[in-house]
């Protein structure tokens, strides 16, 4: 009995470790205080166009804008109702179709060499512009 609480005991402890370093690396990539119009903007600038040509780019808008916003979505935990409600006005998606989108790129981020390139370009560009 003993030796099953100690495992016990040490499972705990290393979950809380986790929790702990997973909590530490949220921190140091999430942008606090920014606005998916903000964001909205920056996307536009950097892919030099107006508006949103075709239903890619919405995916991709997506997509960044939830990992500068809350990155954790990225990893598959929910976008606020608030979030997700701002995303779905910007893009003219309805808020269960932003959910929708967060499922299909996470895949396409893991599975597409030229998606993945894109996403991180955009990403990049628009936080270093958020934060200079």
């Amino acid at each position: 009995m003993k030796e099953i609480l100690d495992m016990i005991r040490s499972i705990r402890s290393q979950r809380m470790e986790l929790e702990l370093k997973e909590k530490q690396l949220i921190l140091s990539i999430k942008m606090d205080n920014i606005s998916v119009d903000c964001v909205l903007r920056y996307f536009f600038n950097v892919k030099k166009i107006t508006d949103f040509e075709n239903y890619e780019q919405k995916k991709m808008f997506v997509f960044v804008c939830a990992s500068l916003i809350c990155p954790m979505s990225i990893a598959g935990d929910r976008l606020s109702p608030k979030t997700r409600g701002s995303i779905s006005i910007a893009t003219g998606l309805r808020p269960t179709r932003i959910s929708d989108i967060l499922s299909e790129v996470r895949i396409s981020y893991k599975t597409y060499k030229d998606f993945k390139q894109e996403a991180d370009y955009l990403y990049n560009s628009i936080k270093r512009s958020l934060t200079s």
